[in-house]
């Protein structure tokens, strides 16, 4: 226990001797850490907002997933290195951030980010919009057909009716029934298609395409940081300092000693 008290005491002793030296190299160490810091270029996080459209707002399918787009912008297929993503959980943004000095450098990348998506979905939307159309000017055919079948079918039905009900033999009750099962098909067919082509028509409305929520700008600093760095040499520097007093009385003990 003595032993102790008495190592413990030279420590104090020669931390309290040399403190001009932990004290300077403390100081040093702090200070060139502060004007490096001070000094060294700031770096702002530049960051822009996509929201990614929809193919059908009903059932929620995008145009392209978030995941795929963070894929594509962190392996530089948009010819942008350094670009990160971020993905909120459960809503279709995707905030796309560089980190960098030159701000009006990191925002144009990003323009051309944002640039190239939107025109990769637009193709996408255009696409699908056509698909639709085609299928709406199909069935609008399909529909004059039908509707004309309809109007013949009619004119023959009405004279049967007329028959069948009159003299009621049954080869008019064969005709009869056998036209009416045409005509309901063809009802069948045509109610069919309008409401398949209502339906298709609003797909067109469901279709949205993928916008800018936030153009590019600065959103906060991020570098250098002043204050820890500070702290970190202060630290750093003060044990570095008390290291260097106790060897450098280690050394003028051993060369006493010899």
């Amino acid at each position: 226990m003595e032993e102790q008290e008495i190592n413990l005491m030279d420590y104090i002793k020669t931390v309290m001797r040399r403190w001009w030296m932990i004290l300077a190299i403390t100081a040093a160490a702090t200070l060139l850490v502060f004007l490096v810091s001070f000094l060294s270029p700031k770096i702002y996080e530049v960051s822009t907002i996509i929201e990614v459209g929809t193919l059908d707002t009903e059932t929620k399918t995008m145009i392209e997933s978030p995941a795929k787009i963070k894929e594509k912008v962190e392996s530089s297929v948009y010819e942008v290195i350094g670009a990160k993503t971020e993905i909120p959980a459960g809503i279709n943004l995707v905030k796309i951030h560089i980190e960098s000095g030159d701000i009006n450098g990191a925002k144009t990348a990003l323009e051309k980010i944002n640039n190239s998506i939107l025109a990769e979905h637009r193709k996408l939307t255009a696409f699908q919009k056509e698909i639709i159309e085609q299928q709406i000017e199909k069935n609008r055919t399909e529909l004059a057909i039908l509707e004309k079948e309809e109007k013949t079918i009619e004119k023959t039905f009405q004279p049967l009716t007329e028959a069948a009900l009159a003299l009621q033999p049954a080869i008019f009750q064969l005709s009869y029934l056998k036209t009416q099962e045409m005509l309901d098909n063809k009802r069948n067919a045509i109610t069919r298609l309008k409401s398949e082509t209502i339906g298709l028509n609003q797909s067109l409305n469901y279709i949205q395409d993928s916008k800018i929520i936030k153009p590019p700008a600065a959103s906060k600093l991020v570098g250098p940081k002043i204050l820890f760095n500070t702290l970190i040499a202060l630290v750093l520097g003060l044990f570095i300092g008390i290291v260097t007093a106790f060897c450098q009385e280690w050394w003028q003990k051993n060369k006493l000693t010899k």
